[in-house]
């Protein structure tokens, strides 16, 4: 993912001038050959602007559509946006918040805390972690990136992903080494190691837990001390209300698949990554935490809704950003399967923390509705947002509008720049007016 940003904004800004001078109108944006290209594959125009400016800075990813709405009337159902969030809220544990302090704006107020130390997610957080606007960034577009194949993913990617992972050590005897292993299974199961990597580094993190290790039976003690020497290091159907309950149906799941090695638990979890999402319409990270695709369907009917990898609301956005991170170099076609519904609000669904939970935030997304001329922009950067004044005197706000080294020029329509917010240390470089 060699990175051509400057070249890119600037032709951007340059074809903003040539168009209509200062006063670039959205529809004049609209023709150039990318956008046309993603309006005919469908993405509404609240998608096309951060998508085109990605498309720009990469010309080897593309980006396909996949219409929830329409998929669900095949089926005789109707998964608008409004309905998909209130199926995926109204059920208390499908979406965990963790319990600290930076993530309070998340949590559904009166939830009982766990003690796993999550707390229920509120509506809004539902909202804004599954409308993908809010994600189609450099490195939030990573959770729509679609997980089969991978084959060619060298070793040392694997492992450079898996540095500071608590797996790295304790798989350490299995033939060839972790990542080797998580290259091979890639190849047998058609699913990218990678993936594969930044599922052990999102589940286990930098200490592991007792899946992990298969010290189980050890850790909950009592009855279960038959539990031990079972392992599970993807967590597999490890899912409760709290920990005990966690961890004693993560084990036995694995007793029930004979993981009784390291080298049975990654093989295992990987055939059914692949097996049971991956294959069943849950192919990229998005759909492993939101299972929305019509089309995923078991021996017992639809597997819509519950059928999900993931409690942790923000899971398939941190998992994204490792593998944004891991791929930053890499200049292999890259493709991505972005969802639309039907019935979404205007604007991006907002973050209820306002952008101030540095881990949640997606941080630089300029949203294609605040094309205005003569924005008016303030003396803020970072997680916070810019105000801005509409003609019509609307109140908007947006990321941080920011270039290398200068700001937005004044009177520029800024929303026909097709860039997003740029992180910058000298803040004496935006102006205060």
């Amino acid at each position: 993912m060699k990175r051509k940003k400057g070249a890119a904004r600037l032709l951007c800004i340059l074809l903003a001038a040539v168009l209509c001078g200062t006063a670039v109108s959205a529809a004049g944006a609209e023709e150039c050959t990318v956008c046309a290209t993603l309006r005919a594959k469908g993405f509404p125009e609240s998608y096309r602007t951060a998508l085109c400016a990605l498309k720009l800075d990469h010309p080897n990813w593309d980006f396909e559509v996949l219409n929830v709405t329409a998929l669900s009337r095949e089926k005789g159902k109707n998964y608008d946006f409004p309905y998909v969030v209130e199926e995926e809220w109204q059920v208390a544990g499908r979406s965990l918040v963790s319990a600290r302090k930076e993530y309070t704006a998340y949590v559904q107020t009166g939830s009982d805390l766990y003690d796993s130390g999550f707390y229920r997610a509120n509506r809004g957080a539902v909202a804004y972690f599954m409308d993908p606007r809010n994600f189609l960034s450099e490195e939030g577009i990573f959770q729509f990136l679609i997980l089969t194949g991978g084959s060619d993913v060298p070793a040392s990617e694997v492992e450079k992903l898996l540095q500071g992972c608590a797996a790295l050590s304790a798989a350490k005897d299995v033939p060839g080494g972790l990542a080797e292993f998580l290259v091979q299974l890639g190849k047998e199961c058609d699913i990218n190691p990678l993936q594969l990597a930044t599922r052990l580094r999102q589940e286990q993190g930098s200490e592991g837990n007792a899946l992990l290790t298969g010290t189980v039976g050890s850790y909950l003690g009592g009855a279960d001390k038959h539990l031990d020497g079972y392992y599970n290091p993807y967590n597999l159907s490890a899912s409760g209300k709290g920990e005990g309950q966690i961890y004693r149906s993560g084990a036995e799941y694995a007793r029930s698949k004979g993981w009784d090695s390291q080298e049975k638990g990654l093989r295992g979890g990987a055939e059914q990554l692949a097996q049971e999402y991956v294959g069943k319409y849950q192919n990229t990270l998005y759909l492993q935490k939101w299972n929305v695709d019509p089309r995923s369907e078991g021996p017992g009917g639809s597997r819509n809704f519950w059928a999900q990898y993931m409690q942790n609301i923000g899971a398939a956005k941190t998992e994204g950003d490792f593998l944004a991170q891991s791929l930053a170099e890499t200049s292999a076609p890259l493709h991505f399967l972005i969802p639309v519904y039907e019935e979404m609000p205007e604007a991006a669904s907002p973050d209820p923390a306002g952008g101030t939970c540095a881990v949640f935030a997606d941080a630089g997304i300029l949203e294609s509705r605040h094309l205005y001329p003569a924005i008016k922009v303030a003396a803020t950067f970072a997680t916070t947002t810019i105000p801005v004044v509409s003609q019509e005197k609307e109140e908007r706000s947006v990321l941080p509008l920011v270039f290398t080294g200068f700001a937005v020029p004044a009177g520029i329509l800024a929303g026909i720049l097709l860039i997003r917010g740029k992180k910058e240390k000298n803040l004496s470089k935006i102006p205060k007016k």
